[in-house]
């Protein structure tokens, strides 16, 4: 059977396709290989792991503190780099390298310095345990209302992000609820009451996606917006989505069971969550 010549226009553009997406991906491969062999060379003092294809995880050497590292601003710039331009690449490595270590310095923590970095993550309870296995030392997570999954507070940095461990609150004089308090503080006004009125009144799904990596965590905020008469949707699939949907007037969660499954990247919960004022319910 001979294919229509749109078809065969169809192939050749899903083919070039196909080779332009490996090819970025053995491009992010090789930078990521090359940033740990300078590390490696250069930075003894660190342990460093692949953890995602623009993610590294950083840990000190005998110290148990870990961070992640993020490659996104990295890929661009050596993007703009010619191939045989290693020189160019290594000076990138080497800024970075330093950034590393004054994140490194920065983790003397001092409270009127720090607090305002503070930062909530979601984690489900297998990252917590994967984690903690990694740092050798507890998690200090806090329970919200979703079986399964749990918020931490981290310290934020322009490039990385440091999970706060229990010694870690101990010199900034918290508890794990009060670091989780102050964290959602500090980001509160970057969930505008608009968005979440805006579903409500108009019954549209409103996804959120700063790429930030706290998008997810977003959901804490979402109690407060909610006078005590109202309850919305909202689903995290992964760890840079917020997607909030009116709750289904014929009672049919079937598109939003979906939808809560449908991650961009790693999962993190695959269940739609219905808030209220009062806090947070899974649908099962």
């Amino acid at each position: 059977m001979r294919l229509p010549w749109w078809a065969w226009v169809l192939l050749v553009v899903a083919v070039l396709f196909f080779f332009f997406v490996r090819a970025s991906k053995v491009w992010r491969a090789t930078i990521r290989a090359e940033l740990a062999d300078y590390l490696a060379e250069h930075a003894p003092e660190l342990e460093v792991e692949v953890s995602g294809e623009r993610e590294l995880t950083i840990r000190q050497r005998g110290s148990g503190a870990a961070g992640t590292l993020y490659l996104n601003n990295l890929l661009t710039e050596a993007a703009r780099l010619e191939n045989e331009d290693t020189e160019g690449r290594e000076l990138l490595y080497r800024t970075l390298l330093g950034t590393i270590r004054e994140g490194a310095s920065a983790l003397e923590l001092d409270a009127e310095r720090d607090l305002a970095r503070l930062r909530p993550r979601l984690l489900t309870a297998l990252d917590i345990e994967n984690f903690e296995a990694q740092i050798e030392s507890p998690v200090p997570a806090v329970s919200f209302g979703v079986p399964g999954l749990f918020a931490v507070s981290v310290l934020d940095s322009e490039n990385s992000v440091v999970h706060l461990r229990r010694d870690d609150l101990a010199k900034l004089g918290l508890t794990s609820d009060e670091a989780l308090e102050i964290a959602k503080d500090n980001f509160r006004d970057t969930l505008p009451a608009e968005i979440v009125h805006r579903t409500l009144e108009q019954g549209a799904t409103t996804v959120v996606k700063n790429m930030d990596t706290y998008d997810a965590a977003r959901l804490l905020l979402v109690p407060d917006l909610l006078a005590s008469d109202q309850r919305i949707v909202a689903l995290v699939p992964d760890r840079d989505t917020l997607a909030l949907a009116p709750v289904p007037a014929d009672g049919d969660w079937t598109s939003l069971r979906r939808l809560a499954k449908n991650a961009a990247g790693e999962p993190l919960w695959t269940r739609p969550i219905l808030v209220q004022s009062t806090g947070f319910t899974p649908v099962e």
